[in-house]
């Protein structure tokens, strides 16, 4: 499975789902020698390009929490990866930084949401991949019926705007319960259902 790194959080879109990015350090390894133009970046329910010949990878360093320098970050704005970035990148202190952000997430995630420590400690130990911000959590349901219901309408299975026979008659709390029977639900200890973005 690829390893994902914290890269940086973009402050200038703090209040944006994606504003968090990671890197997979395994393919900045393969490639430093020689990466030249553009190389992915990922979040939990994103991934983009990031580098030269794409123009909406351009983040002010301003804007930015990061490990990197100035120069190490637009370097790799540019398309560059150098040994120095993928060890910083790598180091004990982008931990460190990773986990203020972290705690940042969390604390979003709590004001968003409503959901208290107890909450986010089983979502990040349910979640396996290694992406820990926001970005994870899609929607938090009141419960596996209105989980139901939402996912039902959302996929297009049931109209409540139609009124029509399947609408009054499906069964939107045991097709809640199914779901959180997916890796894409968590139902939490108070009955909130929480889907996951993957």
């Amino acid at each position: 499975m690829s390893r994902y790194v914290f890269l940086f959080k973009d402050n200038a879109n703090n209040q944006d789902r994606d504003c968090v990015a990671y890197v997979e350090i395994e393919r900045l390894k393969d490639r430093s020698k020689d990466i030249v133009g553009r190389f992915t970046i990922h979040g939990a329910c994103y991934c983009t390009s990031f580098g030269n010949d794409y123009t909406n990878s351009i983040y002010d360093y301003d804007d930015v929490t990061t490990i990197l320098t100035r120069e190490e970050f637009n370097l790799m704005q540019g398309g560059e990866v150098t040994d120095d970035i993928i060890n910083k990148l790598l180091s004990d202190e982008n931990q460190v930084l990773f986990d203020t952000v972290i705690q940042e997430e969390r604390e979003y995630l709590s004001d968003e949401y409503g959901l208290d420590e107890e909450d986010i400690n089983e979502i990040f130990d349910t979640y396996y991949l290694d992406y820990r911000d926001r970005g994870i959590v899609s929607y938090v349901y009141k419960d596996a019926y209105d989980c139901g219901y939402e996912e039902a309408e959302s996929l297009g299975i049931t109209d409540s705007r139609r009124d029509d026979i399947a609408s009054r008659y499906f069964d939107y709390e045991r097709f809640g319960e199914d779901l959180i029977e997916d890796e894409y639900f968590l139902e939490l200890s108070d009955k909130r259902v929480v889907r996951l973005n993957y």
